[in-house]
């Protein structure tokens, strides 16, 4: 009972906090859209990286007419958790139009491409993936590549969250280890886990970080490795000095 009261009290403190408890539903909010950034993103291509060249850098609040072409890439059949953990693959060409000029002549479609009014083309009928003519609507805008930049914003709280969790992992291991490794021992071993702690306690830590990625290459899994390895000296000298102390 005497533990359940104290939790309560601390839940009480915290309530009181408000930029804390801002903090905790901010933590909860980006959980849920990093879960199901997929379903909640426009662009639910593996990394909301579905280019169309034609509308690059476009103003948010942009609109346009999308004709569906088919490509040699097959329609791959996924169930909604393989959707939700990586996206869900393009089976088609997206290309941006002018819906005004869209017509049927005999067996194939004619149209202006978006924005290039003297820009003519035509595609076989039977090459589309769908006789309905798609819209898309880009909140935020495109980027260069002409990708939708909200879908990336959502995509990248799925990488945010990662990297701190992982590395936060990595450097809690080390750093629990060989700081109670240290403490406890005492003597050479303390002397070496303390040499290796100011050692890379020295080194500024962006520096360090980009050493290790050009040490072991490129990748997502190496920038957590990277950062957790800049993260544990800190976690390792607090564990030291309360293994010390008691």
């Amino acid at each position: 009972m005497e533990s359940g009261s104290e939790y309560q009290k601390a839940w009480q403190r915290f309530r009181r906090n408000r930029p804390a408890l801002m903090g905790l539903w901010f933590v909860v909010v980006a959980v849920f859209v990093a879960l199901f950034g997929y379903a909640l993103a426009p662009d639910n291509s593996p990394d909301a990286n579905a280019q169309i060249p034609e509308i690059a850098l476009q103003p948010p609040g942009f609109k346009v007419s999308i004709l569906p072409v088919k490509t040699n890439n097959e329609a791959v059949q996924s169930s909604w958790f393989t959707v939700l953990l990586n996206g869900q693959a393009l089976s088609y060409k997206a290309i941006p139009i002018d819906l005004s000029s869209l017509k049927t002549v005999g067996d194939s479609v004619h149209f202006q491409y978006f924005g290039k009014n003297d820009r003519w083309s035509a595609v076989p009928i039977a090459q589309l993936e769908s006789r309905e003519i798609q819209t898309r609507y880009f909140p935020l805008g495109t980027d260069k590549y002409g990708r939708c930049i909200m879908s990336r914003l959502i995509l990248g709280f799925r990488v945010s969250l990662l990297v701190g969790l992982i590395a936060v992992a990595i450097s809690l291991s080390l750093g629990l280890m060989l700081g109670a490794a240290g403490g406890y021992f005492g003597g050479r071993v303390d002397d070496l886990v303390m040499l290796v702690v100011n050692t890379v306690w020295s080194i500024p830590t962006l520096l360090l970080v980009f050493a290790v990625v050009l040490a072991l290459g490129r990748g997502i899994g190496i920038i957590f490795l990277a950062v957790g390895l800049t993260m544990w000296v800190d976690v390792a000298r607090v564990v030291r000095g309360q293994v010390l102390a008691i």
